[in-house]
């Protein structure tokens, strides 16, 4: 799977947690960039997150934030991961830990059908590609 492919996918699930209080996008390129309106005491604030991507040693996906923007805010990433985990209803196999500031993806908890799971294998950004593997649940 190249970048192009996998913006594609995530972000068809993003539209899905759209709503009026909440915009998101997600870019990945050389790193992966989250942007977004999300309302804080009343009034749409635009976000943009830059993270690294790798993989852990279980085949999840490991999204470690880098750099923040906030409107004029000046606010922590820690506090930012803190806002998206308390504003947004994240699907289950997305946990944010904005205590160590990073999210982890875990693919093979995404219900495809009961029977198939996903895991990643590579992340090569430099050369776009993404490796995938899927397994057959017993």
């Amino acid at each position: 799977m190249n970048k192009k492919q996998f913006n594609s996918i995530v972000n068809e699930y993003l539209t899905k947690l759209n709503s009026k209080d909440l915009r998101l996008n997600f870019v990945l390129s050389d790193d992966a960039q989250l942007t977004g309106t999300i309302k804080i005491f009343g009034q749409p604030l635009r976000f943009r997150l830059i993270m690294n991507v790798s993989v852990l040693a279980n085949k999840d996906l490991l999204l470690k934030p880098e750099v923040v923007s906030m409107g004029n805010l000046n606010i922590s990433l820690k506090r930012v991961l803190q806002l998206i985990e308390t504003q947004v209803k994240l699907p289950k196999f997305i946990s944010i830990d904005s205590k160590n500031v990073e999210v982890v993806i875990a693919l093979e908890k995404i219900q495809f059908n009961k029977n198939l799971s996903f895991r990643v294998d590579a992340v090569d950004l430099a050369n776009d590609r993404i490796v995938f593997n899927g397994y057959l649940n017993k």
